[in-house]
């Protein structure tokens, strides 16, 4: 088992930014997620790119949650107020602000290859 740990950067363009990454590369179905603390309070939106298919999304779906503990994440909703998940590549509204979010793949198979991204405006 594997825990899959976020890259974190900041631009200086203004508005200033903040990016998180997950790279989930061969992830098996029992890799974790370390969860990573936001700074910023508005505008927050995730991206997940990744091909279709064997070393893609390969049958997964990557569901975005958050938590204010840091302990206990649930599954954060989209600006309709859908579930926050992703079984192909696209970008959505992240509904919610909270201290802390991770991308967590919840089904799927050995293999599966792709990148979620998870920006905030400071």
């Amino acid at each position: 088992m594997a825990t899959v740990t976020p890259t974190a950067s900041v631009s200086s363009v203004i508005p200033e930014t903040r990016t998180l990454m997950w790279e989930l590369d061969g992830l098996t179905t029992t890799d974790t997620f370390s969860p990573a603390e936001l700074t910023g309070n508005a505008d927050r939106s995730v991206q997940l790119v990744g091909a279709v298919g064997a070393g893609g999304f390969n049958s997964c779906t990557v569901r975005v949650q958050g938590s204010n503990d840091g302990t206990n994440f649930v599954v954060l909703t989209d600006g309709l107020g859908n579930d926050l998940e992703f079984t192909a590549a696209g970008i959505k509204q992240v509904g919610e602000v909270t201290r802390y979010i991770k991308a967590a793949v919840t089904t799927g198979t050995a293999g599966t290859d792709c990148r979620a991204y998870i920006v905030t405006r400071v």
